[in-house]
C-alpha cells in the first residue's frame, strides 16, 4: 500500500469513484435503460462483465505493494478477487432493493469474471512494465547472446 494520507487516497480513489459508477448504474430501475440493452440477451451479461473489469484494475493497483514478487502478485490477485467478489455479492443484494431488478448468482459469477479479467490485466502489464525496465546482460564482443 502506498504510505502517507495522499498515498492512500491516490491509490483507492479510482476503486472507490468506479464503485460508485457501478452503485448509480445498479440504482436505476431497469425501464431506465434503453429497450435494446433491455432486450438483448447479451447486453445484460456483457455489461456485468465490462463495469466489474475496471473495478478488477483498480482493485489490483490499489492493494498491489510496490516492488512486487511472483508469490506477492498472487497473493494480491487473490485478495483482489475476495474483494471484489464480496463487493458484487453486496452489489447483487443492493439490487434487490430497486424496483424491478433483482440480484442474480449468474450476474454475481460474471461480476467476478470482470474483476479476475480486470486485475490479472493489471498484473500482466505491471509485470511487462518490470521486465522491460530491468538492465538486460551486457553481451560481450564475438558473442551472439544465444
Amino acid at each position: 500500500m502506498r504510505s502517507g494520507r495522499s498515498g492512500f487516497w491516490r491509490a483507492w480513489a479510482p476503486a472507490v469513484v468506479w464503485l460508485g459508477v457501478i452503485w448509480t448504474v445498479n440504482s436505476l430501475p431497469r425501464q431506465t435503460f434503453p429497450e435494446g440493452i433491455r432486450k438483448s440477451p447479451r447486453a445484460d451479461p456483457q455489461a456485468h462483465v465490462l463495469l466489474y473489469l475496471p473495478l478488477g484494475v483498480f482493485l489490483m493497483r490499489a492493494l498491489s505493494p510496490p516492488g512486487r514478487n511472483r508469490a506477492g502478485v498472487v497473493r494480491m490477485l487473490a485478495l483482489t478477487v475476495v474483494v471484489g467478489a464480496a463487493l458484487a455479492a453486496l452489489d447483487e443484494w443492493h439490487k434487490v432493493l430497486i424496483p424491478s431488478r433483482k440480484g442474480e448468482v449468474g450476474d454475481w459469477l460474471r461480476d467476478v469474471v470482470g474483476t479476475c479479467v480486470g486485475a490479472c490485466g493489471w498484473a500482466a502489464l505491471v509485470a511487462g512494465t518490470a521486465s522491460r525496465d530491468r538492465p538486460q546482460p551486457a553481451v560481450g564482443p564475438g558473442q551472439d547472446g544465444g
